[in-house]
């Protein structure tokens, strides 16, 4: 039935001619030749290539709905290509959790019918769930308290004066290289397990005010997972002398915060320790101990900072910049200019919870198309202020800050700092007398801060952490505010490509273990090799897209290896290809991905593994397309003695800008037919019978004129719109067949 179903789509041949151009005698259809050929499949010789695949591109919602084309595919193909569900971007979702139910209804669809599915891809650069990614690699930023450090040498410096530290055989040296702070750390080895407390380091100590809370940070890291405490030692006494006993911290005295390779900053404080029962100084003076014998291993402390709480330092005068009440409108914020949009958000956070997240709309021009206001801020008339912030944008943008009539001078961008610009990582922007000019002081008695970021359209921003200080000279908090500032701790090229290892890791085994038992057939890398270096790998350009993310940038060149040697960790009897494109339009580019193969061949073969299975050429084609680079490319390729598949053959009219349906002549469909023809039987004559791993025709319906369409508008496949057969079907028959099927059917 289903057979029947798409031939009858495909055979109303009557009904089609070209639109434009010479027409045929009103009598005779041009193209009834065609109702003579079968199903494309059946042209193919099994025995001489039992491994050819002929398929076809197609989107899951399509695949799924079982319609016409569903039909027409089930009838004239072996397999099938997803466009884009089986992709990084489709299937990893913003926290990093794999959603592969569309997966597995493909593989369930697929096997009712005993339909093959191509892989389409495990590592590409295009695609990906960028911004998670970049998140893991990202650096390690660190807010040290605002205040004075009650503790001399907490970055190690200078030396461990006045600190302690035993048991468990451990040992202790300060080492430089690495430390977050400064150049030194301090480095203690664990050599065996023990109890939490068997290995202790201990605080020099720390005079307190009674009644003053006060909160302890450090900052950790370790060369395995390990974990520690803290607890309170010496006399000093704390209203809560075990504050590794309460849930927020612990949950128990015997449970203990984890480390890692990355830095992190752990936070003992009023706040995280138990809300409502404050930690307070009982006595005038305390130690704290950094418990670490749990787990043995070698761990490295730096940036111990221990603060008054309640010592008088700069007030955020702007308490809702953080935006963590999670309501901008409850805090006074005036979305003033929504343009696409302006809330609250999680999505990208640099603190807290919360951030707020600006669109610009599309045709957004002037700076306050896009404005948001802050809340009116009580200040001093005559006094000068700091404003600070941190922002980022999922693309290159541009800012600036207004102030009506609240500042001496009320636009500071004509004074030299006119904007600011944001790209992916979060900056920090600060407008100050020392950045406006020292004559910046508010001219009335509240403050109103304007963001205008309508500039550049379809951008998005992200704000967080706005800060408004008195910097008034003279003023005592200017001095105490130099105690607080933030750390930047870039990871290591070792440590990044630790994380992507492990994050690829967990996408391969994720999809394998849904399709691997099915799927055999993979890219396992896609478009590798550089357009205008092409005996080199791509890397990531000057201004990445949302979604790109070049693996190999982290991974190094033995990347496909890496990816290689995961997926047959994960299933078994894989064809793993590399696939590319422009192979035939570049020669070079072709001959630069062969060298690639076998060096990843080489890299799988060191480590025990096999390596790649095959390689892809995408074949994405026009009437004018050079036939003797098409005829070399199929040597080279030939030569290298692995599994070569066309894996998105597909073929315009030629043209710049192309040549789209409307004004396709009978001539030029005629010469797309015989470049069909061609591409195929040289596919078949110069690649040998056991290397014959398949065809993909990625559109094989001609493409519409619609947006986001692959080639829009471009009469490109082997049936039009309405799934009646053209003249490129005959050519790529013939070219199945290795004749002329119109004259002898």
């Amino acid at each position: 039935m289903i057979a029947v179903l798409a031939s009858c789509q495909d055979d109303q041949i009557e009904q089609y001619e070209p639109l434009t151009g010479p027409k045929p005698d009103p009598t005779v259809s041009w193209l009834e030749y065609l109702k003579s050929y079968g199903d494309l499949k059946t042209y193919i010789d099994r025995a001489a290539s039992p491994d050819f695949k002929l398929g076809a591109g197609i989107l899951l919602p399509e695949f799924i709905a079982q319609g016409d084309k569903y039909n027409l595919y089930l009838a004239n193909f072996d397999q099938i290509t997803l466009g884009n569900e089986m992709k990084h971007d489709n299937i990893v979702q913003a926290d990093g959790t794999l959603n592969l139910t569309n997966v597995s209804n493909l593989i369930s669809a697929a096997k009712a019918v005993g339909m093959s599915v191509y892989g389409h891809t495990l590592v590409w650069h295009s695609q990906q769930r960028a911004s998670y990614l970049n998140s893991l690699i990202a650096p390690t930023i660190i807010d040290q308290p605002a205040g004075s450090n009650l503790l001399t040498n907490g970055s190690f410096e200078d030396d461990m004066t006045g600190w302690g530290q035993w048991g468990g055989g451990s040992t202790n040296e300060i080492v430089t290289g690495g430390a977050p702070d400064g150049d030194k750390m301090l480095k203690i080895t664990v050599p065996n397990a023990g109890d939490t407390w068997s290995v202790q380091l201990r605080t020099p100590t720390v005079s307190t005010i009674v009644g003053h809370q006060y909160e302890v940070s450090f900052s950790i890291k370790s060369d395995e997972p390990g974990g520690l405490r803290l607890s309170i030692g010496g006399d000093g006494q704390m209203s809560n002398r075990w504050p590794q006993h309460k849930d927020a911290i612990s949950g128990s005295k015997d449970n203990i915060l984890a480390t890692s390779s990355t830095w992190q900053q752990i936070v003992f404080s009023t706040n995280t320790i138990a809300s409502g029962d404050p930690w307070v100084a009982t006595g005038e003076s305390v130690q704290f101990d950094l418990d670490l014998g749990q787990i043995a291993g070698v761990y490295y402390i730096d940036n111990v900072i221990v603060v008054d709480l309640d010592e008088e330092v700069d007030k955020n005068l702007l308490p809702a910049g953080g935006f963590e009440s999670g309501n901008l409108a409850a805090d006074g914020w005036q979305t003033k200019n929504p343009g696409a949009g302006i809330e609250i958000t999680t999505e990208e956070v640099r603190t807290g919870k919360y951030a707020v997240k600006l669109t610009a709309g599309a045709s957004s021009v002037n700076d306050w198309d896009l404005q948001l206001g802050a809340p009116s801020i009580p200040v001093i008339k005559g006094n000068q202020y700091e404003i600070s912030f941190y922002i980022k944008s999922n693309v290159d943008g541009k800012g600036r800050l207004s102030f009506g009539s609240s500042m001496s001078n009320n636009y500071p961008y004509v004074s030299g700092a006119r904007e600011f610009t944001t790209g992916k990582d979060w900056t920090k922007v600060i407008y100050s007398p020392e950045t406006i000019g020292a004559d910046w002081a508010t001219a009335a008695d509240a403050l109103q801060i304007d963001f205008d970021l309508g500039t550049v359209p379809n951008v998005t921003y992200y704000i967080d952490d706005v800060t408004v200080l008195e910097v008034t000279p003279d003023a005592k908090s200017s001095i105490l505010r130099a105690a607080a500032a933030t750390i930047v701790i870039e990871k290591t090229p070792e440590e990044k490509k630790e994380i992507i290892t492990a994050e690829l890791e967990k996408w391969i085994k994720g999809i394998m273990e849904v399709a691997g038992d099915y799927v055999k057939d993979w890219d396992v890398v896609n478009e590798p090799m550089d357009d205008g270096k092409p005996n080199e790998l791509k890397t990531t350009p000057a201004t990445p897209g949302a979604s790109e993310f070049y693996w190999q940038d982290y991974l190094g060149k033995e990347y496909a290896a890496t990816a290689t040697t995961i997926a047959r960790k994960y299933a078994s009897n894989l064809r793993l290809f590399i696939n590319d494109y422009n192979l035939e339009y570049s020669l070079d580019k072709c001959k630069g991905l062969i060298d690639f193969v076998k060096y990843t061949d080489d890299v799988c073969q060191s480590m025990g593994v096999k390596g790649v299975d095959g390689i892809g050429t995408q074949m994405h084609l026009s009437v004018t397309e050079n036939r003797n680079n098409i005829e070399e490319m199929f040597k080279l390729l030939a030569a290298t003695g692995k599994l070569i598949k066309i894996t998105e053959l597909d073929m315009g009219l030629g043209g710049n800008p192309a040549i789209t349906t409307p004004d396709a002549t009978q001539d030029l469909y005629k010469a797309q037919a015989d470049l069909y023809q061609f591409v195929v039987q040289k596919y078949f004559e110069l690649i040998p019978a056991a290397q014959r791993a398949g065809i993909t025709l990625w559109s094989p319906i001609d493409s519409p004129d619609t947006p986001y369409t692959w080639r829009r508008n471009e009469p490109i496949g082997l049936w039009n719109l309405e799934f009646v057969r053209k003249p490129a079907y005959g050519g790529f028959a013939n070219g199945l067949a290795g004749r002329d099927i119109s004259a002898n059917p």
